[in-house]
């Protein structure tokens, strides 16, 4: 794990292709983790997870910048299908949409369940 404690706050450390990225200064060890993700996620995918931010903006953004030229029509046309049996699920559990940080497991078993039915 890259994260530890420097000198009684916490901090992460960790390289990738050949640079070092690193900030300390956090209060928790939550912060610290939290932040090294998002400086993950930024680096090595282009951009940034929002735990406040729509599941579905999200799941859209996420099909156009890793998926879209890369697959088939076909392909695409499941991910955005899946995307709309999701929306129809909310509005069967009278929820318009759900934040990133709002996602369980219960949730996701309840789609499923809902689908399969």
């Amino acid at each position: 794990m890259s994260v530890r404690k420097y000198g009684g706050k916490w901090g992460y450390y960790f390289g990738y292709e050949g640079a070092r990225y690193r900030k300390q200064g956090f209060k928790t060890k939550r912060e610290a983790v939290e932040a090294e993700t998002k400086a993950k996620n930024k680096i090595m995918k282009g951009f940034v997870i929002n735990n406040k931010s729509s599941f579905i903006e999200y799941y859209n953004q996420w099909i156009e910048v890793n998926k879209k030229d890369v697959i088939t029509d076909k392909a695409y046309a499941t991910f955005v299908n899946s995307i709309n049996q999701f929306k129809r699920f909310l509005q069967s559990e009278n929820m318009s949409d759900v934040t990133m940080d709002n996602l369980s497991t219960t949730l996701y078993r309840k789609f499923i369940k809902w689908y399969g039915s």
